[in-house]
């Protein structure tokens, strides 16, 4: 991450929630620069880690790319180019907005316990021993080097003859005496090359034992939860509701935070979502590149534009997160959800927040299975109650929206 980044974005540490055997852990996530944050969750602190460390780097990624954007000297028809890919995302975001209800509808949010299971592989690289360091050859006192070369005259003087026999002899017992203690040397760090090879080995054949069991641990204890959730074990039901909305995919500005409760007499899941306050719904809708000034304006959604927009999403966030948790109860556990929504708003007077319920909802899974949720409208689904007296059965039991 670069160092711009790091002050611009950050993780707080992951703080555990344990629900049952298989505890729920949470990571914020933001990057003030790009006004970005997310709600990471997983049953594995570890991989809440590494989504949040990719998270990060995507945000860097998308961060420095305006940073370089920025610096770089760009001629009038890429920044028109530019603020023609920008309208283009804004355009992308605010689509995004209507279709968060239909957008679900056509994926599977069913639960693979098997993705649950890590299967990370082991993160260090076996140790592979070092080349062993080559001996040079031995010196041979028969070798050329080491013979005096005697001449006639040597023959005739036998001081010279038996000076230059010296001489062979002494630099033959120099080189001899130097490669031993070469040879004793290239030994010894071979051996201890050898012998801290041998460690390291050992070390890490543990360690990787160690990972292999705690993955099988883990194996074991998401199979055990699996089966409890099969089972109906309240508290596996809980891991398994909050699990499904966790891999429900909305936009990054999304908070995508709630709490789950389960009442297993009644087959009631209590859902107390916390829903996105006005300040999160994206602004943007255009951006133009002005020539005669050298400058880019942006061109924002006014206030009755955003709230035209913000009433429809918070019923469609209510439905779909009733869907997600209707289609994806294999287990028959849940006859019928009570969905609270809650924002966080800030008092203009005392500058406090609170939170507030917006909207409380409860629905019965058989009533609600009847909906075409791709032609309904969200906002008229919520006064579809009904009553005794035109013979239709409520389709929610209870609704406001404050």
């Amino acid at each position: 991450m670069s160092s711009l980044a790091y002050f611009l974005a950050r993780a707080t540490a992951p703080q555990r929630r344990s629900r049952g055997r298989v505890p729920s852990y949470q990571l914020e996530v933001r990057h003030e620069g790009l006004n970005k944050y997310r709600l990471i969750k997983h049953s594995n602190p570890d991989v809440v880690n590494e989504m949040a460390d990719a998270q990060l780097r995507q945000w860097d990624d998308i961060w420095q790319r305006r940073v370089d954007r920025g610096n770089k000297a760009l001629s009038k028809n890429e920044k028109k180019e530019i603020a023609f890919s920008r309208t283009r995302e804004a355009q992308e975001s605010i689509s995004q907005l209507d279709n968060i209800l239909i957008s679900a509808l056509s994926k599977t949010t069913e639960l693979d316990w098997d993705k649950l299971k890590d299967r990370k592989p082991f993160p260090r690289s076996k140790p592979f021993p070092t080349n062993a360091v080559s001996i040079p050859p031995e010196p041979i006192k028969t070798h050329i080097k080491y013979r005096p070369e005697i001449n006639l005259l040597d023959h005739l003087l036998s001081s010279r003859k038996a000076a230059k026999i010296k001489a062979a002899e002494e630099l033959f017992q120099n080189d001899y005496e130097t490669w031993i203690r070469e040879k004793n040397q290239i030994e010894a760090k071979n051996e201890l090359a050898k012998t801290n090879f041998q460690k390291s080995l050992e070390h890490w054949n543990q360690e990787l034992g160690k990972w292999e069991t705690n993955q099988k641990k883990q194996h074991v204890q998401i199979e055990t939860l699996k089966q409890d959730y099969l089972e109906l074990n309240t508290e596996a039901v809980i891991f398994y509701c909050e699990t499904v909305l966790s891999n429900s995919t909305y936009p990054e500005w999304f908070p995508q935070d709630f709490d789950i409760d389960y009442n297993p007499t009644n087959k009631t899941i209590i859902v107390d979502y916390i829903l996105p306050d006005l300040t999160l719904v994206p602004k943007l809708s255009e951006v133009k590149y002005i020539t005669s000034s050298d400058n880019f304006k942006e061109i924002m959604l006014s206030d009755s534009a955003i709230k035209k927009l913000y009433d429809p999403l918070i019923y469609q966030i209510t439905l779909r997160t009733i869907y997600e948790l209707y289609s994806t109860d294999v287990a028959g556990a849940i006859d019928s959800i009570v969905f609270n929504g809650w924002v966080t708003t800030t008092d203009l007077g005392t500058g406090h927040s609170s939170s507030v319920c917006i909207l409380s909802v409860q629905s019965q899974k058989e009533e609600f299975s009847k909906l075409n949720l791709r032609e309904v409208d969200p906002k008229a689904c919520f006064k579809c109650t009904g009553s005794a007296e035109n013979g239709q059965r409520p389709l929610f039991l209870r609704q406001s929206l404050v």
